[in-house]
């Protein structure tokens, strides 16, 4: 088990790697071959003084800079040179003076980082020999190693007296110096910072040699501190240079490091953490045991926090609260400790720390009022709305003004999840008028305009609120300028898209959502986003499908096309594709249906899809791959109008694979599944002569099918009966005259010239394509009959 004190260790060197990566900054340089850019070779040598490391590398080292840190410990050099920018390596040593070698590339540099094993620093020597770099650490006297350290479970780490910068001397008391500092002291006890500051100005300018000088230079800059807690930028400037010209003026001073303490917090509340983590740690390393050590560890793993680097923050965590115990900063660890917990949704640890908290120190519930803040958070996540509701307005009443907006929207959301809407609205009305410019009023116009668009909100309040529509625009447009895209942009954009679609105007609901999944590709809406967009695309395609204008979706398909390809849906291809097969595109028509059928279920996968790529595949003599699409078409749609066309296509398929008994019997099969409905449907129309086209043609090319099949394996009299069967369902002249030629064929066959002979001189008189075929029929049977009639002769 990791020790406390390797804990710290990890810690310290997280935040020196984050101030590493906030703070190099290089230039750019001149490229010289001879010069060293790349790093060959890194070798060890284990003596019995210490360990020697060589680095060498693809060039001359002409100069380098050497730099240590003694928390964690660690060398640093930079080879002076243009490296090549490569990854970062870390090589792993087995010596007992060195963890391991970070090699780091940059423009004008190459940075060598040593971790030291241990909390000493071994003393070392770089040297240039051969090009290569050597340095050559010494082995010191044993110490304790990490996993040695005792930290017992109730050991605390002791800090200096308590700088108390407000005390007064206890003298006579009536000096005008005196007089002058306890009416500072008192002026800001009672937070009347301006007051305190003209009087310790007045006291440092009349004893600048007085007893009370030091401590006034350092509440000076406390105080202008807290007369401008948001300070602008030269406020920002002057109350870090009033802090460091009290540290210049005492170096010595016991203030020292609540001052240093003080211009990280400075920064910490700018939000610039990583000046922010030098300053913090600038008091680990110089300032150990003071006061402010443990304010500093705490300060740098709220910072990990916040930028959800838990890991590292835990290390801190457990570090404090191993070793401040009973102090306020160990408190303040499990808080952010709790903070964490939620982040990661485990919503019980988090109550369970912050429940401890108040169980040890009932106090602490008011002491520290983002106890009751998490509580409130972790409670609304699991439901329990009238807890959370509870906690969050002890918090707000604890802490008026802070984050309330957000607060008392969070608490009309207790009372939307408990199903109490007017509750929930007047909150949400509250706000909006309380913080009209907030975020919080913000996410209350939202929920409004939602339950506005479910006729939820009723004529109870004070004055009526701009429409969903209103609101939504109004949004948008205070966020128009943000290019980082807020949130809550997004979402109205969203809601947006929808009141235009629910409304019909599918076209202005397809604009805001292209400019949704434009301008926000990364969002964590970008699925619903997506979603809505098949929605609305879909019903354009389809209202133009249901109107014939399939030329139309044609052009939406094009102009749309990118959007369509990354919406990842099926619902957009479907009525594309059916433009195709209305426009006779079957390719077009194939090819776009393969996309929806990538997304699609077998089950969901409709007729006309399976249909089209059992056509294609048969085509490509793909028989295999079209077969499985007919027999899903079959099982799944036995009722189909297409069904028919599968058998046949099946049968087709059969005979194409050279299976002719079992083609005939799906050809057969498709006249059978179709037949009592069609002889029903020609007995009630004979008499009006409305025999409809499609059932005409369907029926002369299964008739056809099974005339070829007949005639391919030698069956004529069977192949010529279902080409006269066909004949009689064909309408088009030029289909007929196919048929004809098929038919005089198997006249020929069975030698029945008086019947074939006048078929082909009937279609030789119609001078078409066909007519050519019937002439050359016509010259060989005469060249034939004058060779017969030679030879008998």
């Amino acid at each position: 088990m990791r020790t406390h004190a390797n804990t710290l260790t990890a810690f310290l060197l997280a935040v020196f790697l984050l101030i590493l990566a906030y703070g190099l900054s290089v230039s750019a340089g001149s490229s010289d071959q001879s010069i060293i850019s790349e790093i060959i070779s890194v070798n060890e040598e284990e003596t019995e003084s210490g360990t020697t490391i060589t680095i060498s590398g693809n060039g001359n080292i002409v100069k380098y800079e050497t730099e240590t840190f003694d928390s964690p410990p660690m060398i640093v050099i930079d080879l002076i040179a243009p490296a090549k920018l490569i990854k970062t390596k870390t090589i792993q040593l087995k010596t007992d003076l060195i963890n391991q070698v970070r090699i780091g590339c940059h423009k004008e540099k190459i940075r060598i980082v040593f971790d030291i094993k241990g909390q000493m620093m071994p003393k070392f020597d770089t040297k240039i020999i051969d090009n290569a770099l050597t340095v050559s650490l010494e082995k010191t006297p044993h110490k304790k190693k990490d996993s040695e350290i005792d930290i017992g479970p109730t050991k605390t780490i002791k800090t200096e007296s308590k700088a108390d910068i407000l005390t007064v001397s206890n003298n006579d008391g009536q000096g005008a110096d005196t007089v002058l500092f306890r009416k500072a002291v008192n002026a800001y006890k009672e937070k009347k910072w301006g007051a305190s500051e003209d009087y310790l100005h007045e006291l440092i300018k009349a004893f600048p040699k007085g007893e009370y000088v030091e401590n006034a230079s350092f509440l000076l800059a406390k105080a202008y501190d807290k007369l401008h807690p948001n300070p602008t930028q030269k406020h920002f400037n002057d109350i870090k240079d009033r802090y460091n010209s009290a540290i210049k003026q005492f170096p010595e001073s016991i203030l020292v490091p609540d001052a240093i303490l003080s211009i990280g917090d400075l920064y910490f509340r700018a939000e610039i953490f990583n000046k922010a983590i030098e300053f913090y740690s600038l008091i680990l390393n110089k300032h150990k045991d003071s006061d402010a050590n443990p304010k500093a560890l705490l300060k740098i793993a709220e910072i990990m926090e916040l930028k959800d680097r838990h890991k590292d923050a835990i290390s801190g965590i457990n570090y404090i609260i191993k070793n401040y115990q009973g102090l306020p900063e160990e408190t303040g660890a499990k808080i952010i400790m709790a903070k964490i917990a939620y982040k990661e949704n485990s919503f019980h640890k988090s109550i369970n720390i912050l429940t401890k908290l108040i169980e040890k120190t009932p106090e602490n519930l008011y002491r520290y009022p983002e106890i009751s803040l998490y509580l409130g958070y972790n409670y609304f996540q699991l439901g329990e709305s009238v807890k959370a509701r509870t906690d969050l307005l002890r918090y707000y009443n604890s802490c008026p003004g802070k984050n309330s907006h957000l607060i008392l929207t969070k608490v009309g959301d207790t009372y939307l999840d408990e199903g109490e809407i007017g509750n929930a609205v007047n909150y949400y009305y509250l706000v909006l008028k309380r913080y009209p410019q907030s975020e919080g009023a913000i996410i209350s116009k939202i929920r409004l305009a939602e339950q506005q668009e479910k006729g939820n909100v009723g004529g109870n309040l004070p004055e009526k609120i701009a429409s969903p529509k209103k609101i939504y625009e109004e949004i948008i447009d205070n966020f128009r300028e943000n290019s980082l895209g807020h949130p809550f942009e997004q979402l109205a954009m969203l809601r947006l898209a929808k009141i235009y679609e629910d409304n019909e105007d599918y076209n202005k609901s397809l604009e805001y959502l292209k400019n949704f999944l434009k301008k926000y590709p990364r969002s964590s809406l970008k699925e619903e986003a997506q979603h809505s967009f098949n929605n609305v695309i879909g019903k354009i395609l389809n209202i133009e499908l249901k109107a014939g204008r399939y030329y139309n979706i044609l052009e939406i398909y094009e102009r749309e096309k990118n959007a369509i390809l990354q919406a990842d849906s099926a619902y957009p291809y479907l009525p594309i594709a059916r433009a195709f097969m209305h426009l006779s595109f079957d390719d077009m028509a194939a090819n776009i249906f393969k996309m929806a059928d990538k997304l699609l279920p077998e089950m969901e996968k409709p007729s006309d899809l399976l249909y089209s790529l059992s056509m294609d595949n048969f085509k490509k003599k793909k028989y295999e791959e079209g077969l499985s699409y007919v027999n899903t078409l079959i099982k799944n749609y036995p009722d189909n109008s297409l069904t028919p066309y599968a058998y046949k296509l099946k049968g087709k398929i059969f005979f194409k694979q050279g299976k002719y008994s079992v083609a005939e019997d799906f050809f057969k099969l498709a006249l059978k599944f179709n037949l009592n409905p069609y002889e029903k449907l020609l007995h009630s129309i004979r008499n009006d002569n409305i025999l409809k086209f499609g059932c005409k043609s369907f029926y002369s090319q299964i008739y056809q099918d099974i005339g070829d099949l007949n005639l391919h394996v030698g069956h004529t009299k069977n192949a010529l009966e279902a080409f006269k069967q066909a004949l009689d369902f064909e309408e088009p002249e030029e289909n007929k005259t196919l048929l004809l030629i098929k038919i005089a064929k198997c006249y020929k066959l069975l030698n029945q010239k008086d019947d074939y002979l006048p078929i082909y001189e009937q279609i030789a008189a119609l001078e078409n394509a066909w007519s050519n075929i019937a002439r050359y029929e016509i010259e060989g049977i005469d060249f034939n009959d004058k060779i017969i009639k030679k030879g008998i002769e």
